[in-house]
């Protein structure tokens, strides 16, 4: 393989993401460190490195990265490296092409200084006559009409991209939300940028605008990664910021709060709770005066009424509904009567926290352990409750310093299946007293059916108990490959059989290329940890077993 033609050599979807690499900058550093010889650094889920050799004549003579992939001879980084070899990129010095963006936005800067007010209006005008979004946008920054002009173009705005980026039966897929929701993101920037020039009440109406379009888009779009959803969470986020920043007189109070309350009362949030009561929670903060607040009290009290049909939904709506009521009891009725209220609904577990969370500031630990197992026994059957009022009672045994309770509750932790509690238990013994107590533990874990993977191969790991990770193994040849690290120096011959035992059955369950990948991906770790002829052997017995299957003989002579 030749530097400068290895594209022959690399599969295809390999080429694609390390040319995508190598474009977006992800190699950090390409250094030579001999004669033909270099090292990089790649940017990816981990830093990892790549080591290139090639002779005079750029033929590559040897390559190898650190990342864990075995389903080829060569991985993404290797493929951005050598891209970036090709390029004349080796040097002490970043690779890639962050930096020259910046001074691409320095030329762009420059170039539009330099031309004349009417050759900028000539190419604004040929710009927005071909792509009707980016006209939309201009008019929204730009225009400086009424406040309805405004609602309309921000509108016309959010809606040009989405149906840019909707199918003909109007739906956006999921490949595509991700741009329909530009427009809404431009009209944010204009709703900040209103709220910071003083012109608050344009800003809220502009920033409602956006929730309403894209609770609205939910019901015909795929938003299966949350782009949309995190477009309305930016836009309650916005409010929150600008309404902290902002002292508001008595007047742009009530306009912002009758805002606001039309806005949550409005039937498209009908289904999304969770908004609406932002919204409300937003109303709570600038109910300055007595009158808003009766009026937030009431219609508190009616949504709560309407929503009783569903017992799990009414202690939900009650919980978040009461947790506004706190702050506005917090704010004007003070400390004793917030104290009081929360008393009344410490049924509520996010009451329960909050009290909680008060003793833990106040060192009352005899407290935080009264409140956690009454918890306990209140939500004996929401195991997330549960552990929450667990682990509150087991900081408070820590720090008070009652080392036997500590230990006790973290044993019932590491029962659970906790591996956390288990490093936590064995700080607070000394050595000798260590080595004869997690013992106990491993025996009461296969006493009681748990010695399973998780919790009890992790403390086997930990405390070096390589016999009986082998039998856990032996019982599971599947996890050869995710414990063969620590079992290979003692049972290398073993080790290899168990590997020949897994890639067979893997195998034989395998019906598709991606199965028959991971099977030679399999042969390949055996290959790699000194299984040669093992490797060799099984690969040979699987092509005469599946001489049929066109896909498995393929991958199978790639090993």
């Amino acid at each position: 393989m030749n530097l400068n033609n290895f594209e022959d050599h690399i599969d295809s979807i390999i080429l694609a993401r390390g040319f995508g690499y190598y474009t977006a900058g992800y190699v950090l550093s390409l250094v030579e460190t001999g004669e033909h010889a270099y090292r990089a650094k790649v940017e990816g889920t981990e830093l990892y490195k790549v080591v290139v050799e090639f002779d005079k004549q750029a033929e590559i003579n040897f390559t190898v990265c650190d990342c864990p992939y075995v389903y080829g001879e060569y991985c993404k980084h290797q493929a951005a490296v050598l891209y970036a070899l090709r390029a004349g990129q080796a040097e002490q010095k970043q690779a890639g092409t962050k930096g020259k963006r910046a001074s691409k936005a320095d030329e762009y800067a420059t170039l539009l200084e330099a031309q004349s007010k009417e050759e900028l209006v000539k190419l604004l005008l040929a710009i927005g006559a071909e792509y009707e979004e980016l006209k939309q946008e201009i008019m929204l920054q730009l225009g400086g009409g009424s406040e309805e002009d405004l609602i309309s173009e921000a509108v016309v705005l959010i809606r040009s991209w989405i149906d840019k980026h909707s199918d003909r039966d109007g739906f956006v897929r999921y490949d595509a939300v991700w741009d329909a929701v530009r427009g809404a993101d431009k009209v944010l920037d204009k709703a900040n940028l209103l709220g910071e020039s003083g012109r608050l009440a344009e800003a809220v109406k502009l920033i409602l605008l956006v929730m309403r379009e894209m609770v609205d888009l939910l019901d015909r779009a795929d938003d299966s990664a949350g782009s949309i959803g995190s477009v309305i969470d930016d836009a309650l986020n916005l409010l929150a910021a600008l309404l902290n920043d902002e002292e508001l007189d008595e007047d742009e109070q009530e306009a912002v709060f009758e805002l606001l309350l039309t806005a949550a009362d409005e039937q498209i949030y009908d289904g999304w709770s969770d908004w609406r009561l932002s919204l409300l929670s937003l109303c709570a903060e600038v109910a300055e005066g007595e009158g808003l607040r009766v009026q937030l009290e009431e219609y508190l009290a009616a949504l709560i009424d309407e929503e009783k049909k569903s017992v799990w939904r009414d202690k939900y709506l009650a919980e978040r509904v009461n947790l506004i009521r706190y702050g506005m009891v917090k704010r004007f009725d003070g400390e004793e009567q917030a104290e009081h209220f929360l008393m009344q609904n410490l049924h509520l577990s996010d009451f329960r926290e909050i009290a909680i969370e008060q003793s833990v500031k106040e060192k009352n630990y005899e407290r935080i352990i009264e409140l956690a197992l009454e918890g306990e026994q209140q939500d004996v059957h929401l195991r997330g409750l549960l552990r929450k009022w667990r682990e509150f009672r087991y900081q408070a045994y820590r720090d008070a310093g009652d080392l036997a309770q500590q230990r006790e509750l973290a044993l019932e932790f590491i029962v659970d299946g906790d591996y956390a509690y288990y490093e936590e238990m064995k700080k607070t013994y000394i050595l000798e007293e260590w080595q004869a107590v997690y013992p106990q533990i491993i025996s009461m874990l296969e006493e009681q059916g748990k010695a399973v993977r998780g919790v009890y191969t992790s403390i086997l790991v930990e405390e070096k108990e390589k016999a009986k990770l082998l039998a856990y193994v032996q019982r599971q040849p599947a996890m050869v490959e995710e414990f063969y690290h620590e079992l290979l120096a003692d049972y290398p011959e073993e080790l290899y059989r168990l590997f020949v035992q897994h890639i067979e059955k893997l195998a034989a369950s395998s019906g598709d290329r991606g199965g028959y990948k991971r099977v030679c991906a399999a042969i390949r770790r055996l290959k790699k940890i000194g299984g040669i002829n093992e490797a060799a052997l099984v690969k040979e017995r699987l092509q005469k077993i599946y001489k049929n299957r066109p896909a498995m003989q393929d991958e199978l002579s790639r090993v």
